[in-house]
């Protein structure tokens, strides 16, 4: 096993948790980009970060109907 050594107080450079998957989500917070709604999840594409349960493909459709609605409303 190769140990790395890190500086102390490097441990956690990380504001949050990295790698941490939440409400049944297949990837993180931040891994979907969307230029009108903005950092989701790659899994399902919602948006809100508070959002506990992964939607899946479901979640996806209505990231698209949401961006159907910015276009329109635009």
């Amino acid at each position: 096993m190769i140990k790395s050594k890190l500086k102390k107080g490097l441990e956690h450079s990380s504001k949050y948790p990295e790698d941490v998957f939440r409400g049944n989500h297949a990837s993180v917070w931040g891994s979907w980009w969307n230029e009108e709604l903005g950092w989701g999840y790659k899994c399902c594409h919602i948006v809100d970060r508070q959002n506990h349960y992964c939607l899946g493909d479901r979640g996806k459709k209505i990231a698209l109907l949401k961006e159907v609605i910015y276009f329109i409303t635009v």
